[in-house]
């Protein structure tokens, strides 16, 4: 695989995991966002409430989820777990779940919930609810059978 130096490389390879990602883990209902990378301090990512872009003439409007720039040297099954804790939270979103509370800060159980329904094990801490996420090794085992490597 070439080496994803470029932004817009790795902002690419990054979509490719999410429509992937989507249709295995979501039957491909997330209304696809704009991704981006840049920092996020305290967070390994986020994602916009309001969808924060307009795209193309027709004036369609996307919302953002971001990847922190400093995160994507993690191994790739930390890098695909930030990336599935964003696409639930956009899941939610989409279907009026409200997930989070204290500036979305605080990770309640629907999240754990959801989450957890995809692979991911979601562990407590008191500052941030159901919000420390790790890959199931079901998930790791999807990750190889994609053949996705380091960013």
């Amino acid at each position: 695989m070439k080496e994803t130096v470029k932004t817009s490389r790795t902002a690419g390879y990054l979509e490719k995991m999410f429509r992937a990602l989507n249709c295995h883990y979501f039957g491909g209902m997330i209304e696809e966002p704009i991704i981006t990378i840049q920092s996020t301090p305290r967070a390994y990512g986020h994602v916009t409430v309001a969808k924060a872009w307009t795209r193309g003439q027709d004036g369609e409007t996307r919302r953002e989820l971001n990847l922190g720039a400093g995160t994507l040297d993690r191994p790739i099954e930390n890098v695909v777990s930030t990336v599935m804790h964003e696409m639930v939270h956009l899941y939610n979103l989409q279907h009026g779940i409200q997930d989070c509370s204290r500036g979305g800060t605080y990770h309640n159980k629907r999240f754990r919930d959801a989450a957890e329904a995809r692979d991911l094990h979601i562990s407590y801490d008191s500052r941030i609810g159901w919000s420390i996420t790790e890959p199931t090794d079901a998930l790791i085992e999807y990750i190889l059978r994609q053949g996705w490597s380091e960013i």
